[in-house]
């Protein structure tokens, strides 16, 4: 089910709940239904757990207000208030709307106080009642992570430090289906497994990694155990293709027989920090709103960006004008589906399970305009679709196939004007060299991203441990372990490029997982054929453009060193 984009915004409001945090079924009226869908960010399980949790009268109010909707087909709340005020008010109640349920406001204007060192969002945004002032903010046990640089330049890591766990940690949806700070590895290595069911993850042995957590994922949750301990298993197996292409779990002869970690016991969920809310906070005259949650030890993150008039959440990239701009996320983009049988006209398709029949009639779709770079994205329109066929891509050539029965088909119609999406402008500021991005929207809004642009080679950087040890400021790394030649020994990779400029350089990883350290070298010659090894031990050759050799190393001494710090 969706809740149209200009539903005006309601809650947050007190819900039943269960141990893991989602909504008991049979419990919510139609006004908690709304509140729950508000805080889900669209996405679809979420939204079908808000949906479950609904009583039978909650569940019958809300269908009569978006049937009413979808035969009126409103497009925007001065439609819905006309034609459909009787259902929407016996939904939330006009007294839930007029009494201010919504995110909370800002009291007074937010004004823009200068550069913030921590990449931090508008200047003045102190939320009441939670005091929000920039990007991050510490609480009593997470603390924000930052890199301090030499030049005196500070900027967010997107982590904190678990006080209590003594442990770095990132916002992940826990075993309990809440989100948590969790400690994740630094690099996602969980590919090796000591079982033929592929189930129980290995992680290498690394003198860094003794004291750290491994983690298991799971429909879309992710558990969190205590390291076992080292030992070398009698087989290690992976999920790769058999010769007949089919993916199944079986003996990975690419690892060499090394001593391994193991899981050992489970960690509670209820032992990290969880996020007790996620919303919007309403900023008077403005248009764009930051999108913060809190965790329940008072931490706050502003974790993206919200648009009021086209009531979704959105980030910031390139449009298909060429401009950055604030496009809607959370969207479906077009899928390996068609409509015809020249596998011409793609279709969307967006997974609503049990749900089906309420999907939306309307849907954004998301398209990429790779032709140009960086990479455009443009904003289509599209309309339901309700077909008996559909139509795929196959060695064979386009094949009719039957339509998923949990699918909603939309055909994918004309891009919506860039321009009904709110522009961001880009300047540079700083003395040193790391400098700071700073986007300023039409509205006043300002992000300052934490990623800074390396005026030396006019690109961003990220931070992380360089091959002397020290945290430095490194270009973008290539994480796939590509190679040259036949026989897999003549490494290769893709230049180091964010921004549509050559850097001349080539960076990427070891595969330490709790504390990789990041190779940077200079670029040379394209490479016309790329090779990589299966996971039957092969070096086979692979789809792959844009590889480079791997030069002479650049001395890690070349980038800005920093060290990381909490507050």
């Amino acid at each position: 089910m969706v809740i149209p984009p200009f539903l005006p915004p309601v809650g947050p409001t007190d819900m039943p709940m269960t141990g893991s945090g989602t909504p008991k079924p049979g419990t919510l009226s139609c006004v908690q239904i709304l509140v729950c869908v508000n805080q889900c960010n669209r996405d679809t399980a979420c939204v079908n757990g808000c949906v479950q949790g609904g009583t039978t009268t909650g569940r019958s109010q809300l269908s009569a207000l978006l049937s009413c909707n979808e035969k009126n087909a409103c497009k925007d709340e001065k439609c819905l208030e006309e034609k459909c005020g009787r259902e929407f008010n016996a939904c939330v109640g006009r007294s839930a709307v007029d009494a201010g349920s919504g995110p909370a406001v800002v009291a007074g204007a937010a004004t823009d106080a200068g550069s913030k060192p921590d990449g931090g969002g508008d200047a003045g945004e102190a939320l009441e009642p939670n005091p929000f002032l920039g990007r991050v903010m510490g609480g009593t046990r997470l603390k924000p992570l930052y890199a301090n640089t030499t030049e005196g330049g500070k900027f967010f890591m997107f982590a904190f430090w678990d006080l209590e766990l003594k442990t770095r940690c990132e916002f992940a949806t826990a075993a309990d289906g809440l989100i948590r700070c969790l400690p994740m590895p630094d690099l996602d290595v969980l590919t090796a497994f000591d079982e033929a069911t592929c189930t129980n993850p290995l992680l290498p042995v690394h003198e860094a990694c003794g004291m750290n957590y491994g983690i298991k994922r799971a429909n879309g949750r992710i558990s969190v155990f205590k390291l076992g301990p080292p030992a070398v298993p009698a087989a290690v197996y992976s999920v790769h293709p058999d010769a007949s292409g089919v993916e199944r779990c079986m003996p990975d002869k690419t690892r060499p027989t090394e001593p391994f970690y193991t899981m050992g016991a489970e960690v509670p969920a209820t032992s990290f920090v969880a996020v007790s809310y996620r919303r919007p906070h309403i900023l008077p005259n403005r248009r764009i709103h930051p999108l913060v949650h809190a965790t329940t030890d008072g931490a706050t993150e502003r974790i993206g960006w919200y648009d009021s008039k086209q009531r979704y959440t959105c980030a910031i990239e390139v449009s298909g004008d060429g401009e950055r701009r604030c496009l809607p996320g959370g969207i479906p983009m077009p899928s390996n589906r068609y409509s015809d049988a020249s596998c011409t006209q793609l279709l969307g398709a967006v997974n609503w399970g049990s749900d089906i029949a309420m999907a939306p009639n309307v849907q954004l779709i998301r398209a990429f305009d790779a032709s140009s770079c960086p990479t455009r994205i443009n904003i289509h329109r599209s309309e339901r679709v309700m077909p008996t066929m559909v139509y795929s891509r196959t060695s064979a050539g386009c094949q009719g196939v039957a339509p998923t029965p949990t699918n909603a088909y939309y055909t994918i119609k004309e891009a919506t004007p860039a321009t009904d999406w709110v522009k961001f402008t880009e300047v540079l500021e700083g003395a040193g060299r790391l400098k700071q991005r700073v986007l300023t929207a039409d509205d006043g809004a300002i992000d300052r991203p934490s990623r800074p642009i390396d005026s030396m080679h006019q690109d961003q950087c990220f931070f992380a441990v360089a091959y002397d040890g020290k945290y430095r400021c490194l270009p973008f790394p290539n994480y796939r372990e590509n190679f040259g030649d036949m026989t897999c020994t003549k490494r290769v990779s893709g230049a180091a490029d964010t921004r549509c400029k050559d850097t001349g350089v080539i960076s990427f990883q070891t595969n330490r997982w709790c504390a990789p350290a990041t190779r940077v070298a200079s670029v040379g010659a394209a490479v016309t054929t790329v090779f990589r090894k299966n996971e039957g031990g092969m070096c086979v050759a692979v789809n792959r453009t844009g590889q480079r050799e791997v030069g002479a190393d650049v001395a890690p001494t070349t980038y800005v060193e920093a060290k990381e710090m909490f507050e």
